[in-house]
């Protein structure tokens, strides 16, 4: 669902968000290290917002 390379400065983290979301809409719960990284890619938020719009 995404890449890590960590031998350019800074380090690259590629994230495919559709797969992503589709997953977290589907009940998928991420490890605290996943959800830090998918909260600063900006990925959670989106998320939450999505949910809540749902409502």
């Amino acid at each position: 669902m995404g890449t890590y390379n960590p031998l350019i400065e800074p380090a690259e983290v590629k994230l495919e968000e559709e797969t992503i979301m589709q997953w977290l809409n589907n009940g998928a719960q991420p490890s605290d290290t996943v959800r830090n990284i998918l909260s600063k890619a900006g990925v959670m938020k989106k998320f939450h917002d999505e949910k809540l719009a749902k409502k």
